[in-house]
């Protein structure tokens, strides 16, 4: 009776070690490479890190090239003035942030390929316009622009929101209400520019 209860551990001893070496076969020599994808992929993780490319000095110890954080906007002349656009500007390269600005005055007819080699050069675009956003009109257009061209550049839009506004003032008012005034773009493209070095 003690022999028979014996040979019954040592067979179902021996059935777990069988199946066990059965499943180490199946992952290790069967399914290796799925192993070792999961594997790193459970490891591995890519970060993007932005290298800053430094300051080059000539012979003579003057500088040639340096890093700058270039960020284009686009604002309609119509909606704010050409003084709007050049303080955004001023007060911007005060921090070290060095922006285009292109006038788009008009939306048609309206040269594609001719803008896209004005802006193609920069990683972040940001457009600005007295209008509903995302209802067709300049950030419509320019974002369809970036996907034809299969294009990397981040685009921002800035623009009053599709909703009721009941508040009554002037136009520098509604301006600030919906963050077109020039203190919020300002605010808001250092904010782009410390969230793209993070």
């Amino acid at each position: 009776m003690i022999n028979s209860r014996v040979l019954w551990i040592l067979i179902g001893v021996s059935i777990f070690f069988i199946l066990l070496n059965v499943k180490l076969f199946d992952l290790q020599i069967l399914k290796n490479e799925e192993s070792i994808f999961f594997a790193k992929r459970q490891q591995n993780k890519t970060e993007f890190i932005k290298a800053e490319r430094g300051l080059i000095y000539d012979r003579n110890n003057v500088l040639l090239v340096y890093n700058r954080n270039d960020i284009s906007f686009y604002l309609d002349n119509k909606y704010v003035t050409t003084k709007d656009q050049l303080n955004v500007a001023k007060k911007l390269a005060e921090n070290n942030v060095f922006i285009g600005l292109i006038d788009v005055y008009i939306l048609k007819p309206f040269n594609e390929d001719f803008f896209f080699e004005k802006i193609k050069n920069y990683s972040q675009i940001v457009t600005i316009e007295e209008a509903f956003i995302n209802k067709g009109g300049l950030d419509g257009l320019i974002s369809k622009i970036l996907n034809n061209k299969n294009s990397g550049i981040r685009l921002k839009r800035m623009g009053f929101q599709d909703a009721y506004v009941f508040d009554i003032g002037s136009r520098e008012y509604l301006h600030k209400l919906n963050n077109l005034d020039e203190e919020s773009i300002n605010k808001i493209i250092k904010e782009l520019v410390k969230e793209y070095y993070k």
